[in-house]
């Protein structure tokens, strides 16, 4: 192969950051039940003291701003990669349907967005196999 550049790491690190999403929708869920139950005794009556209110804000909002956080890394750790995957292969296929820079550039053109990224993903399935196929 011509100059392929690794990719490996780029995604393991997507990966390890979508199991890190998942676990922090986990946490979410868990959290936001036990919200329910506080508003819930609120609601038949009981007094809630303003530091449980306020431990609960504290709780929603740190897991709010952290999944938020997150979800931009692996957004971002995503589209390194992909745009890598493109790359490398343009280096094995000189006649695909697209400039590699559209690969990470599809994700943010309104309209485009909804279409582009995923025939550059069908590229990246099926051309490899056509590739191999004809080496043979």
């Amino acid at each position: 192969m011509k100059n392929l550049r690794p990719n490996e790491q780029r995604a393991k690190n997507a990966i390890i950051l979508i199991w890190i999403i998942l676990g922090l929708e986990i946490i979410s869920l868990i959290s936001g039940f036990s919200q329910y139950s506080l508003l819930q005794s609120a609601v038949n009556g009981s007094e809630i003291s303003e530091a449980a209110a306020d431990s609960n804000d504290n709780r929603e909002s740190l897991i709010g701003i952290v999944f938020i956080l997150t979800c931009i890394v692996s957004v971002v750790t995503f589209i390194m990669w992909f745009r890598r995957a493109y790359f490398n292969l343009h280096q094995m296929i000189r006649n695909l349907s697209h400039d590699e820079s559209w690969a990470a550039g599809s994700w943010f053109v309104p309209i485009l967005n909804l279409f582009r990224h995923v025939s550059i993903m069908k590229e990246m399935y099926v051309r490899p196999k056509e590739f191999l196929t004809a080496e043979e």
